[in-house]
């Protein structure tokens, strides 16, 4: 800050708490606030005087300063936060599944057709059996040894019998849509 804007700056003090202004203070100012600029400086003083009652010194105007430039990064900080997250929204596509593109619909399909094979299935419902089975009282039971992967439609179909089977022993709903038992069917 130049000397003419140190002593706007102690003026406006003075207006606050009636200091005298000389040119010693003036140098000694300006030695200690040459770097700030004079509108960040002149902020530091409003906001010291309106959040404290201690005579202003150049220390406070140099840490209220610092105080107003981090709040002022922050704010800025939050509006780019807010601008991103609403091009963001902007930006997304909200439309429902049924609207969007075909090549949506074929991962879809794709999926939906992975996930009600019957091997998918007997998993499935061994999974089942064997988080209902276990409780507090007793351990769960060791996993069952994975499929051989050269598994025949036929193999697979037994084995989701077996899975089924062992549900209903339990008592417990399988979940298989073949399944003519209610509790089932509602699972």
């Amino acid at each position: 800050m130049t000397r003419d804007e140190i002593r706007d700056l102690l003026r406006a003090a003075r207006a606050r708490d009636n200091r005298k202004i000389t040119d010693d203070l003036i140098t000694a100012w300006q030695q200690d606030l040459d770097d700030l600029p004079y509108a960040l400086a002149e902020a530091a003083l409003r906001w010291h005087y309106q959040h404290s009652h201690e005579w202003l010194m150049a220390a406070h105007i140099r840490a209220n300063a610092a105080h107003l430039q981090r709040e002022r990064l922050r704010a800025q900080y939050r509006r780019r936060q807010a601008e991103a997250a609403q091009a963001d929204r902007a930006n997304r596509d909200t439309r429902p599944l049924r609207d969007r593109s075909a090549d949506i619909q074929a991962l879809v399909h794709e999926m939906a057709a992975r996930l009600t094979t019957p091997a998918s299935l007997a998993i499935t419902a061994a999974w089942r059996a064997r988080r209902i089975t276990a409780g507090p009282s007793r351990p769960a039971p060791p996993p069952p040894a994975p499929p051989p992967a050269d598994l025949s439609d036929t193999d697979r179909a037994a084995r989701e019998a077996e899975a089924i089977r062992a549900l209903h022993k339990a008592g417990r709903p399988c979940g298989s849509p073949n399944c003519a038992r209610p509790e089932c069917v509602d699972a």
